[in-house]
């Protein structure tokens, strides 16, 4: 048996192995059309339940095996009559075990899949746990939970009760067949062709080795849950992707100018092919230069930076780096030449060293510490309470979003990419945080070609190109104030933003506002009761000066508001 355990845990590590390296070279558009939460489970449950079916109850198997043939031939030898009559009945137990089996894979496939889906419940909610407690949603998700759980015990008690008629039915015959074995051997020592003690020993035999096999009929639910865990899991390590991300072919250039060239690409998602996301788009950008991307949501803006990093795979067009095709490229060189940056930083639970360390275990500490610097990352990491060492959490809780973005800069920044992407990266956060991260942008992308994905145009005034979509097609191109000259989309874009951050700045600023009105006031309450006036005319003149410095304050603060960068760079 510990032959079995050793082996069993040695195929089980293989196996993780394997299974967990091939989901890492799936593509994009499979992951699309599966549960993560399914797949998960396969890696924990799943390979459990292939242990189970290679550990030692193939050993059970075995030895009732060999007990039950070496009964049929101690049979044989003394008395082939009577184990003959009982190889009549073989077929009917074969029939009976072989049909169990049938049904009990239809029933146990049904079982795995429910509580894959179970799975998959439980691994988005604690993925998600501080939103489904925000809505007091507990409750609502132990339901949930418990809903797939039922369904899934339904289907196994239903394979349970089949297992249990099989070894009742088991039980049945080969008792009934025992009897019948037994009264035939009687005849046979009442006619003299044999001896009691040669009926005892075949009878005995038969005996054992018969009940010993039917002991390991309970396992056949073991060992179908086996195959069939086995069969979805080996599929998948099987599976050879279009995009293999770990593939080690494909052209690998010496130099990068970062000449990125996109012709009449057509696109739609493996998950939804009906739907159009990119008819014929065609753009070019040249090295060092800045093309930001714009349009509604759901025009192909981010689709074009999956295509990009080959996340996906266009139906037709071509997109090209430096004139060779991306996809003759070596993907693993194609990604470390480009560094994306998107609206929600990926954040690992671990230091925040580990986590600018990613696939970069040889960063040395000033080259980590000056990557920060410049990303303006540096300053609040020294305030955590252990710096570089210092435990983030899940998803990085204890950094505000502007801090995770600036980390996720620092990464970028580390590996030197000639290409940057910059997907919606100050969308989600507030004026001072973007006003920060932004910065850490702009000191990033020098000598770099970028390529800028965003709805709040005041960032992207100064790109070197602006390309508007609308329903997957570009319907605008040029630069700011082209594109202000053509009065189309873009022009009533901006316009439109303007008129709301005027709204929201004013609404602010009033805020900010009152309490420069109390110190002002307060100061001209002080110069009043030092300088008592003169005559009326004198205190109409003083107090007149309070509502003029308070316009100017106004002022002052919505200038600050409408260009916090340019007030940075002053300062600096």
């Amino acid at each position: 048996m510990s032959c079995f355990f050793t082996l069993s845990e040695r195929q089980v590590h293989e196996i993780r192995k394997r299974y967990f390296a091939a989901l890492l070279r799936q593509q994009m558009a499979w992951y699309d059309k599966n549960e993560t939460g399914a797949l998960l489970n396969k890696l924990s449950a799943g390979i459990e339940r292939i242990k189970d079916g290679i550990g030692d109850k193939v050993g059970g198997l075995l030895q009732a095996s060999t007990h039950f043939v070496f009964g049929l031939i101690i049979g044989l030898y003394y008395s082939w009559q009577m184990t003959l009559l009982l190889l009549f009945i073989a077929p009917l137990i074969i029939f009976l075990i072989f049909g169990s089996v049938k049904t009990l894979a239809t029933t146990t496939r049904r079982e795995m899949r429910t509580y894959d889906e179970a799975g998959a419940v439980a691994n988005k909610v604690i993925s998600n746990i501080r939103t489904v407690t925000s809505f007091n949603a507990q409750y609502a998700e132990v339901i949930r939970y418990k809903d797939r759980l039922k369904y899934a015990r339904k289907i196994g008690m239903k394979g349970v009760f089949i297992i249990g008629i099989t070894m009742g039915f088991y039980v049945f015959v080969t008792f009934s067949s025992m009897a019948v074995v037994f009264w035939y051997g009687t005849n046979l020592v009442m006619e003299g062709k044999i001896t009691p003690g040669t009926v005892f020993t075949v009878f005995w035999a038969i005996t054992i080795g018969t009940i010993r096999l039917g002991q390991a009929i309970p396992q056949v639910g073991v060992f179908t849950a086996a195959k069939l865990a086995a069969g979805e899991i080996f599929q998948i390590i099987d599976m050879e992707p279009k995009i293999n991300c770990m593939s080690s072919h494909g052209l690998i250039p010496s130099h990068v100018e970062g000449r990125i060239e996109l012709r009449d690409i057509h696109f739609c998602y493996p998950s939804r092919p009906h739907v159009k996301i990119l008819n014929g788009t065609s753009f070019t950008v040249n090295p060092g230069s800045t093309v930001a991307l714009v349009g509604q949501s759901g025009a192909g803006k981010s689709t074009i930076i999956g295509l990009l990093l080959r996340f996906y795979k266009q139906q037709a067009g071509t997109i090209t780096l430096d004139g060779i095709p991306i996809s003759d490229l070596n993907i693993e060189w194609l990604r470390n030449k480009i560094g994306l940056v998107s609206q929600e930083p990926v954040i690992f639970a671990t230091t925040v060293e580990e986590n600018l360390k990613l696939n970069n275990e040889a960063l040395t500490e000033n080259d980590m510490i000056e990557a920060c610097r410049i990303a303006n990352a540096h300053d609040f990491i020294m305030k955590l309470p252990k710096g570089y060492k210092t435990l983030i959490g899940v998803g990085g809780v204890q950094l505000s979003g502007g801090q995770k973005q600036r980390i996720a800069i620092a990464r970028i920044l580390i590996r030197d990419p000639k290409i940057l992407l910059f997907d919606e990266a100050t969308s989600a956060l507030d004026s001072e945080s973007e006003v920060a991260v932004q910065l850490a942008l702009d000191r990033v992308r020098a000598g770099r070609t970028t390529m800028t994905v965003t709805h709040r145009l005041s960032t992207i005034r100064n790109a070197d190109q602006i390309i508007v979509f609308k329903n997957g097609e570009i319907r605008e191109s040029g630069l700011h104030d082209e594109l202000m000259a053509l009065d189309g989309i873009y022009r009533q874009c901006v316009q439109g933003q303007e008129t709301e951050e005027d709204n929201i700045e004013f609404t602010d600023s009033d805020e900010s506002l009152t309490s420069y009105q109390d110190e002002d006031n307060a100061q001209y309450q002080d110069e009043d009761n030092a300088q008592q006036p003169k005559d009326e005319e004198g205190g109409s003149k003083r107090a007149s000066k309070r509502p003029r410095r308070n316009e100017y304050l106004r002022k002052s603060i919505v200038s600050v508001k409408s260009h916090p960068s340019e007030m940075h760079y002053e300062n600096e």
